[in-house]
């Protein structure tokens, strides 16, 4: 296993979050070559089935909740009035309500094989519940940075879950950079969207695979990025180690609020987006982190990055609850959305991750039926 930048391509010796030369972000290879894997090898349920493709050599113990394995359900409602294949990974059923889960489970354990003595985390909301639940089951104390507007149920599951809940001014990126002060301390370890956190998430891409052949496009909600880069290297692994041939077109859904990558894809310069205005708190980050990794993923799948508006958000989450009997957060529902929006644009078989459940943010659901929000 070796860490190596994405964009400079220079070896990384270091725990760096980002490359230290060129700020990119980071991924982790492993010897892919000497590998000899088969659909056989993967046995049991949970993400830790593809351990092989995980990144610890000393690891003592899993931190584990039984993430991972979650349903990859058919559209017979919204699916056949669209003409589509349509199919919903609902990770939502993951211990704490969201994908977020796969992440924390690896760098928990990786917190463990470093021996870190605690854990730092910024975050608007899923990531931090998340990493609180994680850091407890690990037994090492947690503290979250999280912008003012953070959803009141997930801070409340963060303080159930005993972490130190820090509210900064600002919104995920100032969160993030008070978190990264904390982790300079040599004996804590940062929880983020970085490379690790990519290496947990992939497992949806391999979930994906084992359970339904030959999928065209795979829909995706994107803030950071991280998600879409993840889902597309677990794609390429399994195709680098032969055990597939195709990779899905990759679909990332921005919320028009808060689009960086979206305004990337269409020509711009990539730049932090200047002022966020969207109510699908999930998915609102400024500075997509990923993004580089989000665009050549787009592009080498023949995928796109699209966004959509607050309302084709929200009108979508409640087509999906009605229609589908599925409840998810408006960030979740960017990609659902975007089926709605475009769907003359797809054919064949698609996926739409649905990112978290929807009482993760039941406040802004509960003001949108009252009529309370403004578009």
């Amino acid at each position: 296993m070796y860490l190596e930048c994405a964009v400079c391509k220079k070896r990384i010796e270091d725990n760096s979050i980002l490359c230290p030369g060129c700020g990119g972000p980071i991924q982790v290879y492993y010897d892919y070559d000497s590998m000899r894997l088969s659909r056989e090898d993967f046995h049991g349920r949970t993400i830790w089935r593809y351990r092989e493709l995980l990144p610890f050599e000393k690891v003592t113990r899993l931190v584990t909740l039984n993430e991972g394995s979650t349903p990859l359900q058919r559209s017979d409602t919204i699916g056949d009035d669209l003409a589509l294949d349509l199919w919903f990974k609902l990770e939502s059923h993951n211990p704490t309500g969201s994908f977020k889960d796969r992440g924390s489970a690896v760098e928990l354990t990786k917190a463990l094989e470093r021996e870190a003595k605690s854990v730092v985390c910024a975050s608007t909301g899923n990531m931090a519940s998340s990493v609180s639940a994680y850091s407890a089951k690990a037994g090492l104390k947690c503290k979250i940075v999280v912008p003012m507007n953070a959803p009141v149920a997930k801070v409340t599951m963060m303080e159930l879950y005993g972490a130190e809940v820090e509210f900064v001014d600002g919104g995920f990126d100032d969160a993030v950079d008070t978190a990264m002060e904390y982790a300079k301390d040599p004996s804590v370890q940062f929880a983020g969207d970085y490379y690790w956190r990519r290496e947990g998430q992939k497992t949806i891409a391999f979930e994906i695979f084992e359970a339904l052949p030959n999928v065209d496009w795979v829909i995706v909600p994107v803030g950071s990025g991280v998600l879409l880069s993840a889902i597309y290297k677990g794609f390429w692994e399994l195709e680098r180690l032969k055990l597939t041939d195709r990779i899905p077109r990759l679909v990332g859904v921005q919320a028009e609020g808060c689009s960086p990558v979206a305004r990337a894809w269409k020509g711009d310069r990539l730049k932090r987006w200047e002022e966020s205005r969207t109510i699908a708190s999930a998915i609102e980050v400024l500075n997509a982190f990923d993004a580089p990794l989000v665009l050549e993923a787009a592009k080498n799948t023949r995928g796109k990055i699209i966004s959509v508006s607050d309302r084709e958000i929200m009108e979508s989450l409640v087509e999906l609850a009605r229609r589908e009997g599925i409840f998810v957060e408006p960030g979740a529902a960017a990609s659902i959305a975007a089926v709605l929006k475009n769907w003359k644009s797809f054919d064949g078989r698609v996926v739409c991750v649905l990112t978290g459940y929807g009482l993760n943010d039941f406040q802004t659901v509960k003001n949108y039926l009252e009529g309370k929000l403004k578009f």
